[in-house]
């Protein structure tokens, strides 16, 4: 299976699937559950990319308290935490997830977003 898709190739220094895995595993996550949602979001969207106001309706959906215009707003952390990690990139006005996946790496990507968040909420 060919990893290339046109957003993908654009990636200068992506994360290796373990790297990623593992800062996913042992991030802390105790205030909200923003990077876990964005990660699982991103991993289910086509090139692994999307705006960051169609990734703020999932945040949104996944926390109704939280107020709108904190998600659209730069008040939102979560886009410079996850760049800092070098998880994210933004490539042409879009957020993309910083690591080339299989099929296979999206479906335990998503499992480990999961079981982080059951994790937290407990």
């Amino acid at each position: 299976m060919s990893l290339e898709n046109p957003i993908n190739s654009k990636l200068e220094n992506p994360l290796s699937f373990e790297e990623l895995m593992v800062l996913i595993q042992d991030g802390k996550y105790n205030q909200a559950n923003f990077q876990p949602l964005t990660i699982c979001h991103l991993s289910r969207s086509e090139n692994q990319e999307d705006s960051q106001a169609e990734i703020a309706k999932t945040l949104k959906t996944e926390n109704p308290t939280i107020e709108e215009k904190y998600l659209r707003s730069g008040s939102n952390n979560v886009w410079k935490v996850l760049t800092k990690k070098r998880i994210l990139v933004k490539i042409d006005k879009k957020q993309v997830l910083n690591v080339n996946l299989t099929e296979n790496q999206k479906t335990q990507l998503q499992n480990l977003c999961h079981e982080v968040l059951k994790r937290d909420r407990a």
